[in-house]
């Protein structure tokens, strides 16, 4: 069997495999008989030898590949052609290195594996439209993860709740998702945290307040609040608690220009008088932060966005020609914002 578990939610995808590991046996046996490859590091010669083995004194043999198409589509994009499986060699070299020849038979050899062979590709977000891609698509059980937003991401906090025993009271789990944001390994640490904690009670917003940390995403929305209502002391105090955390002041650069951004183009949806439900995908945004973001819109002007803009851009200038040092120029543009905008209020 052939199983291809991909997508650029990494936590779903090592859970599947945990999930497929387990219903193929345990023990050494199992241990014997696993093998598991870096898809850059893989010659095909190897690759066919390991896939085509007999188990021995088990019932399977289980093959995993770790970022073999994306390997294969890095060769390909590099080379400057669509053909991710020629070469010159004799099969025997990788996938990413120096020249990787015998990948072109990799369809034929999906059709003739062992039926003792479980193979399991292990990917990211990958190229569907690929020669490599299309053949491992077409014969495997193919399981896509994408990143959870909106209801699907609450969905899944309720249910891993329940996994843990977790009570989520009142606005505890929308609270968790809004400090915690949609990493979901960190949400399921959380909620592991927050059930010691309850000890069988009830967790409430009080608990989660109390215990999970704010999320860089969350943090710069409140930046960015801090800058429309005018707020210097808020403001400092989130830019401080963040380069604490330890958020790199380019990090937090770019994370404030990316929202500022996205306010304006929710600006410019607004003046179109577009409906929240259209405005989503145009942004690319869903659940907490469109909801967040439209409303900042709705309370700030695209002058002042605009003048935010340029200002980032002259603190991005600053910190990458040496001129300020990179704390103090993320200092002087927080407070700078807030007293621009009072300025520009007042007016």
């Amino acid at each position: 069997m052939i199983y291809l578990l991909h997508g650029e939610e990494e936590f779903l995808v090592s859970e599947a495999l945990a999930q497929l590991k387990a219903g193929f046996g345990s023990g050494d046996m199992l241990d014997l008989n696993t093998i598991r490859f870096e898809g850059g590091s893989v010659g095909f010669a190897e690759f066919e030898a390991a896939v085509c083995t007999i188990p021995f004194l088990a019932d399977c043999r289980l093959v995993l590949v770790d970022g073999l198409l994306a390997s294969l589509q890095r060769r390909a994009a590099h080379r400057g052609d669509g053909d991710e499986g020629e070469g010159d060699g004799d099969g025997s070299e990788t996938a990413g290195g120096r020249a990787d020849g015998g990948w072109e038979k990799l369809g034929d050899l999906l059709t003739r594996l062992p039926d003792t062979t479980q193979l399991v590709f292990i990917e990211g977000a990958i190229n569907a439209r690929a020669t490599a891609a299309k053949a491992v698509m077409q014969a495997a059980d193919v399981r896509r993860f994408d990143k959870l937003k909106g209801p699907p991401l609450a969905d899944w906090v309720r249910k891993r709740a329940v996994e843990h025993a977790c009570k989520l009271s009142g606005g505890a789990l929308p609270l968790l998702v809004n400090l915690a944001g949609n990493d979901l390994r960190l949400l399921d640490s959380e909620l592991q945290k927050l059930t010691l904690y309850a000890n069988g009670a009830s967790v409430d917003e009080a608990a989660v307040r109390a215990l999970v940390p704010l999320s860089a995403e969350t943090a710069i929305f409140g930046l960015v609040d801090a800058f429309v209502e005018r707020q210097l002391t808020p403001a400092q105090r989130e830019l401080h608690r963040l380069l604490n955390n330890g958020a790199a002041p380019p990090y937090l650069l770019f994370m404030l220009a990316r929202q500022v951004r996205l306010v304006l183009a929710a600006a410019d949806l607004l003046s179109e008088r577009l409906p929240q439900s259209e405005m989503g995908p145009r942004l690319g945004l869903a659940g907490f932060p469109l909801t967040k973001t439209i409303e900042q819109a709705q309370r700030t002007n695209v002058p002042t966005l605009i003048a935010m803009l340029n200002r980032l851009l002259e603190a991005d200038v600053q910190m990458k020609t040496g001129k300020l040092d990179a704390v103090l120029a993320v200092e002087l543009l927080v407070t700078e914002l807030c007293i621009a905008s009072r300025a520009r209020a007042g007016r």
